[in-house]
């Protein structure tokens, strides 16, 4: 992902997510995104809305399935992110000859400290939410099904 063009988000927008932009995307000023444009380097911009009266449908969610995959996909990256921090980065940062101790001072699994009761609820609490995800996704309720 390092090695990917960046996404640039214009002043005065916003994202309404869960959502996935591509590499090099350039959002103009002034749009809010509500779907997804996964293609790389394009120019996105939204032309402003006009106004509409639709039927409302109390605990209807249109795009739930996009909406849950996105997110499983969004803990996964942050997973990987703190994996990488654990594995890749400290261990480069404590071979380097000039050290400045604020580096390891701090605490959390990404830092080296208080690994233990912090990263088991984090990850404990993550399998759990993963595991209802994956399943209102398939159309399946966890708590029948045993998986929550």
């Amino acid at each position: 992902m390092l090695n990917q063009p960046p996404i640039f988000l214009g002043g005065q927008g916003g994202i309404i997510g869960p959502l996935r932009l591509g590499y090099g995307n350039v959002v103009a000023a002034g749009c809010v995104l509500r779907e997804d444009h996964p293609e790389n380097n394009k120019l996105i911009y939204e032309t402003a809305g006009t106004g509409c009266v639709k039927d409302y449908v109390p605990a209807a969610y249109p795009g739930f399935r996009r909406v849950v995959e996105n997110n499983i996909l969004y803990l996964a990256n942050l997973a990987a992110l703190e994996a990488w921090y654990r594995e890749v980065r400290k261990p480069f940062l404590e071979k380097q000859e000039i050290r400045h101790p604020s580096l390891y001072r701090r605490s959390g699994p990404a830092f080296g400290g208080q690994e233990g009761t912090q990263q088991k609820a984090r990850g404990d609490g993550r399998k759990s939410r993963c595991r209802g995800l994956a399943g209102a996704a398939a159309g399946i309720d966890p708590v029948q099904a045993g998986i929550s």
